[in-house]
């Protein structure tokens, strides 16, 4: 037998048995990766090392981790996991800015949906490369995956200095 019960609001009232009973939770809301940061990394966190199965999301100001053998995440296994961050960045001067990306394992980078990093396997590194940039504003998405062992992710850019002829 079911207790008769309405509804009034946030509570159930159970009327045969004279006692409110708290409704149930309501589902949690579906994690979606479709946000882009400002000035900062809106970052998307994966349970696998092709981007598809989304456990975490958050806002992250910059790509500098190092998180040895575990993982971003404790909806996270420390192995074999991935990351995507994006975000819309003011370069206040146009000029030649120098990027360092350290990786382990795999990462691709694209500024302005231009390509300028793809090393999407396995390893520990550090590249660095120089890339010619307006004032204004200029979108970096930056994918990554660890595969086994030590996990690291970082990314940092600056202006290089102008050369002038005298």
């Amino acid at each position: 037998n079911k207790p008769t019960s309405d509804n009034f609001g946030e509570f159930l009232i159970d009327l045969k048995n004279n006692r409110s009973i708290a409704p149930p939770p309501p589902p949690a809301p579906t994690l979606q990766c479709n946000q882009i940061g400002t000035n900062n990394f809106f970052g998307c966190y994966y349970n696998n090392k092709d981007l598809t199965e989304l456990k975490a999301t958050r806002t992250d100001n910059e790509i500098n981790f190092d998180w040895k053998e575990r993982s971003p995440d404790p909806s996270i296994l420390p192995d074999t996991f991935s990351a995507r961050w994006e975000g819309n960045f003011d370069f206040k001067q146009s000029g030649i800015y120098k990027f360092t990306a350290t990786t382990d394992d795999g990462m691709r980078i694209r500024i302005d949906d231009s390509s300028v990093l793809e090393t999407w396997f396995n390893q520990m590194a550090t590249y660095t490369f120089e890339k010619d940039l307006t004032q204004g504003t200029h979108k970096i998405k930056v994918e990554y995956y660890e595969n086994d062992g030590f996990a690291t992710a970082k990314l940092s850019w600056g202006l290089l200095p102008s050369l002038t002829a005298d």
